[in-house]
């Protein structure tokens, strides 16, 4: 009897570490992963688009998020590419310097990189979708 209550204890630690460890790796409640390359055809492609007809809350909300998809070593520069689009409101030309500085790289490291992307990103463009 003792013998086969220390193996149920033994049991439920290790599903309760387990099920832990599961967690740990799952995005935040509300987020969504998905590769770079989709959220910029999804989220960003949108966004730049609403912005052309004069509704620039969309790509403003992505432009302050996408320095945070970067891998360290080139997340200032993104950061800054991002800044002075939402200074100067040229969206387009953030795009346009990016994908300039960062082509080859991108095809290499972010392409395929998963991210995740914030849950009220997903929100706010759920209105879009419909």
């Amino acid at each position: 009897m003792q013998k086969m209550n220390i193996m149920l204890l033994i049991g439920v630690l290790l599903i309760s570490s387990l099920s832990t460890y599961v967690y740990a790796d799952s995005p935040p409640a509300g987020s969504k992963e998905m590769t770079l390359h989709d959220f910029m055809e999804d989220y960003t492609e949108i966004a730049m688009k609403k912005s052309k007809k004069g509704d620039s809350k969309y790509i403003e909300r992505v432009l302050k998020e996408i320095p945070n998809f970067s891998i360290a070593e080139n997340k200032e520069k993104w950061s800054e590419i991002s800044n002075k689009a939402l200074e100067t409101k040229e969206f387009g030309k953030s795009c346009k310097g990016c994908h300039k500085e960062f082509k080859k790289s991108y095809k290499k490291q972010y392409k395929k990189r998963m991210i995740t992307v914030p849950g009220d990103i997903i929100q706010l463009f759920k209105t879009l979708k419909k």
